[in-house]
């Protein structure tokens, strides 16, 4: 008897191979955008308290960089992949991106992938207002603020935001400042607010 070899094929059933491609996976959403404004604008309602701003403005900053993450997650790629999530905000960097930084990468990203129709003028007048809110956020959250008040110091030694700013800055400006940069955010875009999205 001549024997001899043959090549075979082995196709698995195609229940098989089904099986093995679903593998199920189950996403929790938390929505902090929403509550963050909700602080800061409860803080806004106290008029000419200095500890009142103070909690305003770490408030106000927090919805905003709260806002654009869920931005881009809920409406932007309305939750697909989270791949997709990945690539505007990588979960591992080398280095901690600051929120300006953030807000212009994002955004211009975006809009190179052509998933939103235009972009924010980063030199118009509601983003400059929210870097200075961001400079006084900083000096409250990094501790510029608790430095002494010396006369004859250079700037750079002053603390900042002083008491004096915060006792005279208007009640809800703060949060006035990020509502208002998220509206131009949305009308650049293209893309809806929320019936939230209020101003004090």
């Amino acid at each position: 008897m001549d024997e001899k070899r043959r090549d075979v094929t082995v196709t698995p059933p195609p229940a098989e191979a089904v099986a093995a491609a679903l593998v199920p996976s189950i996403s929790i959403i938390t929505h902090w955008a929403k509550p963050w404004l909700a602080d800061a604008l409860n803080e806004a309602k106290k008029p000419q308290d200095p500890q009142a701003r103070r909690r305003e403005i770490l408030f106000a900053v927090c919805f905003a960089e709260s806002y654009l993450f869920e931005w881009v997650r809920d409406v932007v790629l309305a939750g697909k992949d989270p791949q997709d999530l990945n690539r505007y905000f990588p979960p591992i960097q080398r280095r901690w991106r600051r929120l300006p930084e953030k807000w212009k990468k994002v955004i211009n990203q975006l809009h190179c992938d052509d998933r939103i129709q235009g972009v924010l003028d980063f030199r118009a007048e509601p983003w400059k207002r929210f870097l200075r809110l961001l400079k006084k956020r900083n000096g409250l959250a990094h501790a510029r603020a608790s430095r002494p008040e010396t006369s004859g110091r250079p700037e750079e030694e002053k603390p900042s935001p002083t008491m004096r700013e915060l006792t005279g800055m208007e009640a809800g400006c703060p949060t006035r400042v990020v509502v208002e940069l998220v509206e131009q955010l949305h009308k650049t875009t293209g893309t809806d607010a929320p019936a939230w999205l209020v101003k004090p």
